[in-house]
């Protein structure tokens, strides 16, 4: 009974914590109603979590006319590890663009159980686009419109997911030539698993992407999901043991530590003349403020240019965990943090 129990547990833990794919779970990013959650419709996507906000005047703004985005499909960048789920996936993405010649290009990287029309990083993407930016965002895969994996259709926190961001990096170069003719024209911007994912694509290439802008990223995949556990009042240890006991069974590489650890990476691969942006707030419950701070700390040991900035608001509705959300409550100072630092490291021809 014991051992039926355990297992059970494992399995449903495993899903709960990695599931991906909204066509399994019914809803969400897989059937979204793509006529309405579009760039060209953001001003009528609401504030998640029924933020009680006035509304402000730059989400009024944030409209992108039609003729300027559009829907594109690429490969993710090929996985040479012998041990790889999928060597490539087919990956849709929206693009934003202003001026395609001389404006730099921003890759925006979504969440877990997000898409590229969920309101972070489309809003965040917008806000770019309005002050003169191009900007792509990727279904990660497993998510949105992009391939689903038959062999592993669970989300790997940037472990095969940054594949997909870097196919998004190959597919601008190969389209847009004179984003090589300098340097520091690509950045990158990513929401929570989307911000290790993006770190760790970030980390992997030194040639072209020389700012990420990480809101609450999940640098530590592990001590998150331990710290998430014991916020919803149970044992971390039992559960993560017996995922742990079920994840070999799914694929190798099904449980953290992985193979490519987003805080792992990061240190050793980025250093001087790389700029990150790290944005947590105090009272996050899903990837808690120690993320960006123990992140902080150990990318400036390594000489990586490193911003901070650590809101709180202990008044904001509890009920979404507070995750995710400074660009709801706090939009103008989120715009011109967002704004100012690819401005000072990327460049306009």
């Amino acid at each position: 009974m014991f051992f039926a129990i355990y297992g059970g547990l494992g399995v449903f833990g495993f899903t709960e914590i990695f599931k991906a794919n909204p066509n399994v779970q019914g809803s969400g990013c897989y059937n979204l109603n793509r006529t309405r959650f579009n760039p060209t419709n953001i001003p009528q996507f609401g504030i998640p979590c029924g933020y009680p906000l006035a509304p402000s005047q730059i989400f009024a703004n944030l409209s992108v006319p039609a003729g300027n985005w559009s829907y594109v499909t690429f490969p993710s960048r090929k996985n040479t590890d012998s041990d790889a789920v999928d060597s490539v996936m087919s990956i849709k993405a929206i693009m934003m663009v202003t001026d395609t010649e001389k404006a730099p290009f921003v890759i925006a990287v979504h969440g877990i159980r997000g898409c590229k029309e969920s309101s972070n990083p489309m809003i965040p993407a917008a806000m770019l686009w309005k002050a003169g930016y191009n900007v792509i965002l990727p279904d990660l895969r497993n998510h949105g419109e992009s391939q689903v994996s038959s062999n592993y259709p669970y989300a790997t926190f940037g472990l095969q997911e940054h594949w997909d961001v870097l196919g998004a990096l190959d597919y601008l170069i190969a389209t847009y030539p004179k984003l090589t003719n300098t340097t520091n024209r690509i950045g990158i911007f990513g929401i929570s698993m989307g911000g290790g994912t993006a770190a760790l694509a970030f980390a992997r290439d030194s040639q072209y992407m020389k700012a990420a802008f990480l809101d609450v990223p999940a640098l530590y995949v592990y001590d998150t999901l331990y710290a998430n556990i014991q916020t919803m009042g149970y044992s971390a240890d039992y559960i993560i043991s017996a995922v742990k006991a079920r994840a070999p069974l799914v694929w190798s590489w099904g449980f953290p530590p992985f193979k490519y650890d987003p805080v792992d990476y990061l240190s050793k691969n980025v250093g001087t003349g790389r700029h990150v942006y790290l944005v947590s707030k105090t009272e996050d419950k899903i990837v808690p403020v120690f993320n960006s701070e123990r992140g902080a700390e150990l990318l400036r040991k390594n000489g990586a240019n490193v911003t901070t900035f650590y809101g709180t608001d202990p008044n904001s509705p509890t009920y979404c965990n507070h995750h995710g959300d400074m660009v709801f409550f706090q939009p103008e100072s989120y715009q011109s943090r967002l704004v100012s630092f690819f401005n000072d490291h990327l460049v306009f021809l």
